[in-house]
């Protein structure tokens, strides 16, 4: 998986993981990754292409392919999250550091993924932007893992009616759910979204 990484300016404590939306690449998220990098020098950011070339009209990629509604999603998900979680696992084995210490990032499509693995795995943080739970019926999740639902008012692609029934559904499972909405934003991430997920990293989160 061919991947754009970025150097902690100090010693390494963190490794965050920036997954990118449906027919993107690595390339569309590098400047929010030097963002990271920059307000928070223990953190190297690994920003991977997605696992296959995308289905739809576009030069980039895709983590799965887009079919139907989100129940089809997760299906489609499902059938590549071992591939996904393997590229996670051997970026760790070879830094030294386990899921405690990783932040799962995604936008759209790469949001989707962040949230389901990240519960699965029970990763220190997760920064969702324009995402939504795929699995309705998601159990199980680890709750010590924080997450942060990131989304633009005006996004008509991923409305913010479906990230709002996706935190109703994870706070019926017991998850404490961050949430930051833009009033200007449509499906991209803003200013005011990307300082909301500064602030959600600090330390004291």
């Amino acid at each position: 998986m061919e991947e754009y990484v970025i150097k902690s300016k100090a010693k390494t404590k963190r490794i965050m993981f920036i997954f990118h939306g449906y027919g993107a690449s690595k390339e569309n998220f590098q400047a929010a990754g030097e963002i990271f990098a920059k307000t928070f020098n223990d953190i190297e950011v690994h920003i991977p292409d997605g696992i296959e070339k995308c289905d739809g009209n576009y030069d980039g990629y895709q983590w799965f392919p887009l079919y139907g509604d989100t129940d089809n999603h997760n299906i489609e998900y499902k059938k590549n999250e071992h591939l996904i979680k393997e590229y996670i696992d051997d970026v760790l084995e070879k830094k030294g550091f386990t899921y405690k210490d990783v932040i799962l990032a995604g936008f759209s499509q790469g949001a989707m993924l962040s949230i389901i693995l990240g519960l699965k795995l029970g990763v220190s943080h997760i920064v969702s932007f324009a995402g939504v739970l795929i699995d309705q019926n998601i159990k199980n999740i680890n709750v010590k893992t924080k997450l942060v639902m990131i989304h633009g008012k005006l996004d008509s692609v991923v409305p913010l009616d479906m990230m709002i029934s996706s935190i109703d559904v994870l706070r019926r499972n017991g998850l404490g759910v961050y949430v930051a909405v833009s009033e200007t934003a449509a499906h991209y991430v803003d200013g005011d979204m990307m300082q909301a997920a500064l602030k959600f990293l600090l330390p004291t989160n």
